[in-house]
């Protein structure tokens, strides 16, 4: 959103015209943000701030800064959370810089266009053949399987896009290089991504020990054959309140059993009977929430699975919690799962 900023050198009058360049017809929904030569913050701008100064009596071939607001809302390292968004929405700020350390601007949020702002990165594993899926498979690697108009990954980054998500990790192997060349061909879309290059397939989780850093407390993984609307903000505030060393997220999954089960008591006497009875199980999602402190119980450059790392964390005693998906869930693992989510795609985000 480069478009969005102005040196402070800037006059009145050309603002106006950024301003009509932007949204001739909402300038009131704009704003303009006022760097200085060091490329820090120092103000912003809207159509109403230039209004009072021209009532003041100030003119148009003034700069910016004699009516740029001062006591502008940003965001930092600091003060990132998920409640940030609420109070944004609150006060109808709809465009938010975030800053570094330098109160340089790393980038800059449209408050309509997302749902929160989360303080996580993801790690996309994008890395299986998808032998399922052959032929389709055969040259195209499956997170890159066409799901009405946009690859089954894209729709991924662009729902944790939805929740403020910024820097991912794609954990790459099978036609590695077709999922990099796809994400450099795509429009920009404002995000840092990392590939983490399996030599050796590592199983489901094994290739975040190859990760150099992740800065966020809580890591997002998720498989890259996966469609849904999951609630990313709900998951995380559920697993920070549970103190999760790892949450799981979960589907229902039943079991239809097509005979009579008998109930029995330790004397192997009849004490109920249950025709033909349904079981629903927890199952997993394949989307987890990780807190960094797990991470250096993965192995080294060894397989090693997601249920492997769940199994670790619940021999230690730490909080392992599960939370349940209650929108939409597929994972694309067979072509009658690929034919059925393309017919729900158009419903899926609504």
């Amino acid at each position: 959103m480069n478009h969005l900023i102005i040196s402070d050198t800037t006059t009145v009058k050309e603002a106006l015209n950024r301003f009509n360049e932007l949204a001739p017809e909402s300038f009131q929904q704009t704003t303009l943000f006022v760097v200085n030569l060091k490329k820090q913050l120092i103000g912003t701008l809207t159509e109403g701030d230039i209004r009072r100064s021209l009532l003041k009596g100030n003119l148009v071939d003034d700069s910016v800064q004699i009516c740029m607001n001062k006591n502008f809302k940003f965001l930092n390292q600091q003060n990132f959370s998920s409640a940030t968004i609420s109070v944004l929405k609150e006060k109808k700020i709809r465009f938010v810089p975030y800053l570094n350390k330098n109160k340089i601007i790393e980038r800059i949020y449209d408050v309509e266009k997302i749902q929160s702002i989360l303080p996580i990165e993801a790690v996309i594993m994008c890395g299986g053949k998808g032998e399922r899926l052959r032929p389709l498979t055969s040259a195209i690697p499956k997170p890159l399987l066409k799901v009405g108009s946009k690859p089954i990954m894209e729709h991924s980054v662009d729902r944790m896009m939805q929740f403020g998500i910024q820097k991912f990790h794609f954990s790459v192997n099978y036609l590695k290089e077709k999922i990099m060349q796809h994400f450099n061909e795509v429009p920009k879309k404002g995000i840092t991504i990392n590939y983490i290059e399996e030599k050796n397939p590592l199983g489901t989780i094994g290739s975040l020990s190859l990760i150099k850093k992740i800065n966020s407390e809580y890591i997002l993984v998720q498989n890259g054959d996966l469609i849904t609307n999951i609630d990313y903000e709900k998951f995380y505030l559920n697993a920070v309140k549970a103190k999760a060393a790892i949450s799981v997220a979960t589907v229902p999954y039943s079991v239809d059993v097509p005979f009579a089960i008998l109930n029995l008591d330790k004397k192997k006497q009849v004490k109920a009977l249950h025709e033909k009875p349904r079981y629903t199980y927890e199952a997993n999602a394949g989307i987890y929430l990780i807190h960094q402190s797990l991470l250096k119980f993965i192995p080294k450059n060894k397989m090693y699975n997601a249920t492997d790392l769940i199994q670790t964390a619940i021999d230690k005693n730490l909080a392992v919690t599960t939370f349940p998906i209650l929108g939409y869930w597929t994972d694309v693992g067979r072509m009658e799962d690929f034919m059925k989510v393309q017919n729900d795609i158009e419903n899926i985000y609504k």
